[in-house]
């Protein structure tokens, strides 16, 4: 009787995408041109310029928001929620895509789309609240991921 009963069937785990690759292609992003083009300070509504790309000039520079915190350190926040903003695009289809497309979506998404939206919430938090939160840190990366 044990003999003939049959075989439970076979459940592989579906492969998911392995978090790495990602976070070092938006951090790589961010890195070369993404925090420029985010937080340039000749930027226009939507996106700024290169003159901050490769984190040039940051190591002795203040932020713009408080002369007692470096620019290099928020430029590192900043792009922790650049990273956190892909892992939460990217969850939903971790398990149904193939790699190198993702990674291909997710540089074009947060040049596209991130710096953009983050780059105009920015803007648009500074122009409104100019005299009231004059030493307050940005809001752009939350604003961006409640887009979401």
């Amino acid at each position: 009787m044990f003999l003939l009963r049959p075989r439970p069937p076979q459940i592989r785990p579906v492969p998911a995408h392995p978090p790495a690759p990602l976070l070092a292609i938006t951090s790589l992003q961010w890195f070369l041109f993404g925090y420029s083009l985010t937080f340039s300070a000749n930027s226009s509504r939507f996106l700024g310029d290169l003159s901050r790309g490769i984190f040039t000039n940051k190591l002795a520079v203040p932020a713009p928001a408080s002369p007692r915190i470096p620019d290099l350190l928020v430029a590192v926040y900043q792009g922790m929620f650049s990273c956190v903003t892909v892992a939460l695009a990217t969850g939903a289809v971790a398990e149904r895509g193939r790699i190198l497309p993702c990674v291909v979506f997710i540089f074009l998404w947060a040049t596209l789309g991130y710096d953009p939206i983050a780059c105009g919430a920015q803007q648009i938090f500074h122009t409104q609240n100019k005299n009231c939160l004059k030493n307050s840190m940005s809001p752009a990366p939350y604003t961006t991921v409640s887009f979401e």
